[in-house]
């Protein structure tokens, strides 16, 4: 009567009334219902569109360790496609050294949320193999998914490739323990193995030198 449409959600059947059959239809109005499953739905669109398009992988992880989401930029970082990163296990994820500080990482903070405690975020640098045999070091963000009853669901991770960062940090530590001139070591790095070597002498009760 006022100009404004309603959506409405019809069901109807035959009914049999004093032998004359009829039909009884019911409406209900979900014109609300609709106008939160098209926010709903554009919100959806507009997430997925910046995940697919992120430099940084977006991922999603349920509680047994398996991948349930990968964005399209993993291709780009590690050589393998997304439903080739979903068939991986966690050795073909990570390399050796790094697959035990994320394995060690992420079960502190599924502890915690056991224990009845907020998810603790997960950051650590990680090694991963690429398709052409080749590793990246990357940097990784894992953070909890909690539903709407505040129940933790899942884990939402982001990984940034940190490659260039990781030579910047290996020059600037060859330029620290490297005499300019001559390429040889310098003290400081005499000073750093005569102390691991100290430690190691004393442990294993055997003499070293050091020429």
């Amino acid at each position: 009567k006022n100009n404004d449409q309603h959506i409405g959600l019809v069901s109807s059947k035959i009914i049999i009334i004093d032998g004359v059959p009829h039909t009884l239809s019911v409406i209900r109005d979900i014109t609300g219902l609709k106008a939160i499953e098209a926010k709903l739905q554009q919100s959806e669109e507009r997430h997925r569109l910046l995940a697919d398009n992120a430099a940084d992988v977006i991922w999603t992880m349920d509680l047994t360790g398996g991948f349930t989401y990968i964005s399209p930029s993993v291709e780009k970082l590690r050589g393998y496609t997304v439903d080739e990163v979903l068939a991986q296990t966690a050795e073909e994820v990570l390399c050796p050294g790094s697959l035990i500080h994320m394995q060690e990482g992420l079960a502190r903070a599924i502890n915690s949320v056991q224990n009845g405690s907020p998810f603790q975020v997960f950051r650590g640098e990680l090694e991963q193999p690429c398709k052409d045999g080749s590793t990246v070091w990357t940097e990784a963000t894992v953070s909890g998914i909690y539903n709407e009853d505040g129940r933790f669901v899942g884990m939402l991770g982001v990984t940034r490739d940190i490659s260039d960062r990781k030579r910047m940090e290996e020059e600037i530590r060859l330029l620290s323990i490297t005499d300019k001139l001559t390429q040889s070591f310098n003290r400081l790095k005499l000073d750093e193995t005569m102390e691991v070597q100290f430690e190691w002498s004393k442990s294993s009760g055997l003499p070293f030198v050091i020429i």
